[in-house]
């Protein structure tokens, strides 16, 4: 009898240790780990939280700037006329040039990329008083 209830005992506590393990391995751990993601996830939810304040700012200041480019170009744009009279325009660059002892040496069309741009450059050499 004594043999049987140490026996008793003995399986006792090996199934206790069993299931003591089982819970560890497969409810533990694995639940320590999920709750370490958690708390990484709230972290990075935090921070994210904390920075809306400064993202707001920028935001804020990226609008304005917007606003104030918008505002330029509606005040400037109506200095460029639609079309071009290339006739008159460089009749006008010689008028100014002659009236100012300066000699055009090179008048060349350049390339129209960008909208509302004048479509030639121009070179002045000479001795320029300021």
């Amino acid at each position: 009898m004594k043999d049987s209830g140490k026996k008793d005992s003995i399986l006792t506590v090996a199934g206790l240790l069993l299931l003591v393990g089982v819970f560890i391995f497969v409810f533990y751990l694995p639940g320590k780990k999920v709750g370490a993601q958690i708390q990484n996830e709230m972290t990075a939810a935090e921070r994210d939280i904390q920075s809306v304040p400064t993202r707001v700012a920028e935001l804020e200041m990226l609008h304005k700037k917007i606003n104030d480019q918008q505002k330029y170009l509606e005040r400037t744009e109506p200095a460029f006329p639609e079309q071009v009279d290339l006739h008159a325009v460089v009749e006008r660059v010689s008028n100014m040039a002659k009236n100012n002892q300066l000699k055009i040496s090179r008048m060349e069309l350049s390339n129209l990329k960008a909208t509302k741009s004048s479509p030639f450059t121009r070179r002045f050499p000479g001795h320029f008083r300021g």
